[in-house]
């Protein structure tokens, strides 16, 4: 992975008016400093366009709450099933797939020919071998880190596993808008992380009245 950058000169930290709800903390993530530019002056198809593809960003804090740790980690243990990754229309849907330290994935070939997942990636190194149309295999991910999917078969399929060693993470939508849960006060590292855009991280703090507002720029 790329280098980590801290942010100073292109985020800005904003503390809400104590009126708002303790705790909160929401942002969005710019692609550019064009797009920023372009939000702020509300062109809006130009932003847009310009924010394409910032939705496969994954979005985590540290330190994670040990409460709200628990909590996250007693939902997903209730979960049904582990989250899956498709094989469709020649690509890995969804293309970016974000878990915790110690979950699984189903990987399913839903196209009408022979697919062969695998991965070289320090964090989780194995291959499915050649799945039949239909066919579903489980990946159990032990180790944080990036975890590059590719298909043998077929090269121009690519996608990531992001296991994370917590689990209080986001995802922000097309447009860059994130949120996370109510936190406790404190100082926290805001890290985010895209296929093409690399590593950011920015230090902030959590007031004891009012919400933290982040925007951070590539």
């Amino acid at each position: 992975m790329p280098p980590s950058r801290i942010l100073f000169a292109v985020t800005l930290l904003v503390l809400l008016p104590a009126v708002a709800a303790a705790g909160s903390v929401e942002g969005r993530l710019y692609w550019s400093r064009q797009a920023a530019a372009a939000d702020s002056a509300h062109q809006r198809d130009a932003f847009s366009q310009l924010q394409t593809g910032i939705d496969d960003a994954v979005i985590s804090l540290e330190p994670s709450p040990a409460k709200l740790e628990r909590r996250l980690s007693k939902a997903a243990k209730h979960a049904r099933t582990a989250p899956g990754i498709d094989q469709r229309s020649m690509q890995f849907v969804p293309r970016v797939m974000v878990l915790a330290t110690g979950d699984s994935v189903l990987f399913t070939n839903s196209d009408s020919l022979y697919h062969n997942v695998f991965s070289v990636s320090t964090a989780c190194h194995f291959d499915l071998g050649r799945m039949r149309p239909g066919r579903v295999e489980v990946v159990h991910f032990d180790h944080p880190g990036v975890i590059n999917l590719h298909c043998e078969l077929h090269p121009d399929m690519i996608g990531y596993v992001v296991v994370l060693p917590q689990r209080l993470y986001t995802r922000p939508d097309a447009t860059g808008s994130f949120e996370l849960p109510n936190l406790p006060k404190g100082h926290y590292v805001l890290r985010v992380w895209h296929p093409r855009r690399g590593e950011l991280a920015r230090a902030f703090d959590v007031p004891r009245r009012g919400s933290a507002n982040l925007a951070l720029v590539f």
